[in-house]
């Protein structure tokens, strides 16, 4: 039984007075993210914490290190995949954004184009109807000698009116 006993005390470190090994490496270094040269994802300072942790205590440990570091690593990579996600549809945001505000102008144009066009529209009718009625006003005239100086003077002043109402559109025109 003591042969046994020395053999398991001989594979057992026996611990410091002090509780510590000497193998810890300064704090500083679980800081920093390292980046590996094979292009996979850098680890945070918590995966690089368990994985100083797990090297340089790997029996008071056990697997539990490999684990951790392992969610945290498949955290990151959620958490990357969804800000790129995220940049995306902000993206998309941004530049459905811009089409909005362009919409918005091109209406408030069309808008304004409108609104000179009803302006415009009774003044155009108006002359259209006044000069179809004075050119008949002004044939009647024409029937006469002495009276077709008149009647010419009405087909014109009429047409002027009807031409003036055809061909007069709005202050602004929307293309």
């Amino acid at each position: 039984m003591t042969d046994s006993n020395s053999e398991n005390s001989s594979k057992i470190p026996a611990p410091s007075d002090a509780g510590v090994s000497g193998i810890q490496k300064n704090t500083q270094e679980l800081l920093v993210i390292s980046n590996n040269a094979s292009g996979s994802i850098s680890t945070s300072p918590i995966t690089h914490a368990f994985e100083v942790l797990a090297a340089n205590t790997p029996q008071q440990l056990g697997a539990m290190p490999p684990l951790v570091v392992g969610i945290i690593q498949e955290n990151m990579l959620e958490k990357r995949r969804l800000d790129a996600k995220l940049n995306e549809r902000e993206t998309f945001i941004s530049t459905q954004n811009q089409e909005i505000a362009r919409l918005r102008e091109s209406n408030a144009e069309l808008k304004t184009a409108l609104n000179a066009e009803s302006r415009t529209k009774l003044l155009r009718n108006a002359s259209i109807t006044v000069g179809m009625l004075i050119i008949g006003v002004g044939f009647k005239f024409t029937d006469k000698q002495e009276t077709l100086p008149y009647g010419v003077g009405l087909i014109v002043l009429g047409a002027v009116l009807g031409a003036f109402g055809w061909f007069t559109r709005a202050a602004k025109e929307v293309a």
